[in-house]
């Protein structure tokens, strides 16, 4: 058969293929152990591929030296031929990726004698049916199977090149603070993908004050700086040695001095703040970066009776900054007083600020007049009474002042003013030249800062007009309708009357009899044959004829 190599190595060396380093996680290690990796299929057709060893990798059996021929194997095209030491067999193989499949579809039936031969080709083809993937290193040609290997070797390839690696550092140069980790990755890239499964011892040297080093399994070197490592530039080396073979390359790590912690202040103003019940009241906070990095605070309040309302005009934000807090002390039941603290909390640190709120009852007066509203004809006079109340530990004078009267009506107030409680009346005089109308009359009272209004209905009649009632103008002959409907005794009068007319129709009605039959004849004659009938007969005896 022809067989040619279709495929080959174009350099010995390929730094394109990366192996990572199996190190544990938990001990901090020099000495890396590389992971044997597969590559991309490989070429194994139209190769003369001969048996050297099979079963336990890590403890194969080698062909016996007395076996007849070379135990061999010949892909080419999905066919797989060769000798199993003693008979020849064909088959089949397919070979998704790195996958292997074979079926052996016969072999030549010769029985060898020497010693263990038959049994090594039985191995051989129950390997060969068994096979699952495969891989080729160099001139080597492993079939993995279930339960060992089968290492084959050719001529038809070149040799392994002489051992070697390189070590790879990414990034080469990292800035850290002090105290934080610098995170780097490490790789190998050998001179043949057969070294890939050589174990490399690593080192690293000139790292700062305090800085320790660790490898994890996924090829990462950690430098741990302290937050006492000084800050500057460290160049460090990363040494790695195998087989004889010592690489090694630099890196950079670049300590800066950690900036000072977050720290802020707050205050409140003012520390104290008297209001009267009911008032809204306002206190304003400020925030104020001490140290470090602004990072956001957030505001909270305590101290205040339940059921209080309040706000913040800035709940949260990132000092420096001021908040204005405002509280409303209409829903509180009683006076008293408040210990406040609004808290802050950002950072990793919580601070407070301190106040006082003290409520005392509303301290305010009230006024009113009476009565709602007068009549006054021109040219006379008409009094009401002003009554000014205090509210709480109110102590201030109030005075009294008339408005909106109409021109020659004047006002007096007797007294004109006083400390609640007090009352005045105000008389107001009129001329016969007053306008007639009616006017509102207002009665301000003002005290303490504080100004309070009542007011009152004032009609200026003709001086030759009806009576002074305020609600109706009376009849001429001094009875009014609406005054005398409008008086409960005279509406239960009125009721009364009125039911006992209805009780008297209706016993009248049922002592009423009906009206009697006018008196019949003592006798009568029957209108059909004149016979003789007694009065009430309704039919004649005689001929039966109805009786009208």
């Amino acid at each position: 058969m022809n067989k040619k190599i279709v495929k080959q190595f174009i350099s010995v060396f390929n730094p394109s293929i990366m192996v990572i380093f199996l190190v544990s996680s938990m001990i901090t290690s020099s000495t890396f152990f590389g992971i044997e990796s597969v590559g991309a299929p490989a070429d194994i057709e139209n190769i003369d591929w001969t048996l050297v060893s099979y079963g336990n990798q890590n403890n194969p059996t080698s062909v016996l030296p007395i076996t007849p021929s070379d135990i061999t194997a010949s892909f080419s095209g999905g066919s797989i031929t060769g000798s199993a030491g003693c008979n020849t067999y064909f088959g089949t193989y397919l070979s998704p990726g790195n996958a292997l499949s074979i079926t052996i579809d016969g072999s030549t039936m010769m029985m060898c004698n020497q010693p263990g031969v038959m049994n090594q080709e039985s191995t051989f083809i129950s390997a060969l049916e068994a096979a699952q993937t495969y891989q080729l290193i160099g001139n080597k040609l492993k079939i993995a199977y279930a339960g060992g290997v089968l290492i084959f070797t050719t001529n038809q390839l070149p040799p392994l090149p002489q051992f070697d690696f390189n070590i790879n550092l990414l990034p080469p140069s990292i800035t850290v603070e002090a105290g934080q980790p610098a995170n780097f990755q490490v790789s190998l890239t050998y001179s043949d993908i057969a070294y890939s499964g050589t174990t490399v011892t690593i080192q690293v040297s000139g790292l700062g004050p305090g800085m320790t080093y660790q490898l994890t399994a996924q090829g990462g070197l950690t430098i741990q700086t302290l937050p006492s490592t000084p800050s500057g530039t460290y160049h460090m080396i990363i040494i790695g040695s195998a087989q004889g073979v010592t690489h090694q390359i630099g890196g950079t790590i670049i300590v800066k001095e950690k900036p000072p912690e977050f720290d802020y202040s707050i205050t409140i103003s003012p520390q104290t703040r008297t209001a009267s019940l009911g008032d809204v009241v306002t206190y304003t906070i400020a925030l104020s970066v001490v140290s470090g990095i602004p990072e956001i605070v957030s505001l909270s309040l305590t101290g205040l009776p339940a059921n209080v309302q309040y706000k913040f005009s800035e709940n949260s934000g990132t000092p420096s900054y001021s908040s204005t807090l405002t509280i409303d002390t209409s829903t509180m039941t009683s006076a008293g007083v408040s210990a406040l603290t609004v808290t802050a909390t950002g950072g990793g640190h919580v601070n407070t600020a301190n106040s006082e709120l003290i409520v005392e009852e509303h301290a305010d007066f009230t006024v009113s007049i009476t009565p709602s509203n007068v009549y006054c004809d021109q040219g006379e006079s008409v009094s009401l009474t002003v009554n000014v109340n205090k509210l709480a530990n109110f102590d201030q004078v109030v005075s009294l002042r008339a408005s909106g009267l109409p021109t020659g009506a004047t006002p007096r107030f007797s007294p004109e003013s006083g400390k609640p409680p007090f009352s005045a009346t105000l008389t107001i005089d009129t001329l016969e030249s007053t306008p007639t109308s009616k006017y509102t009359v207002t009665v301000d009272a003002s005290g303490g800062g504080k100004t309070h209004s009542a007011t009152t209905e004032l009609t200026i009649r003709d001086k030759t007009g009806a009576p002074r009632s305020p609600d109706s103008e009376m009849e001429p002959s001094g009875f009014s309708g609406f005054s005398f409907f409008e008086n409960p005794s005279n509406l239960m009068l009125i009721i009364i009357a009125i039911l006992i007319v209805v009780l008297t129709v209706m016993l009248l009605k049922r002592g009423r009899t009906p009206t009697q039959r006018a008196t019949q004849p003592s006798t009568g004659y029957c209108p059909g044959c004149g016979a003789q009938i007694k009065p009430g007969t309704e039919y004649c005896t005689s001929c039966g004829k109805q009786v009208d």
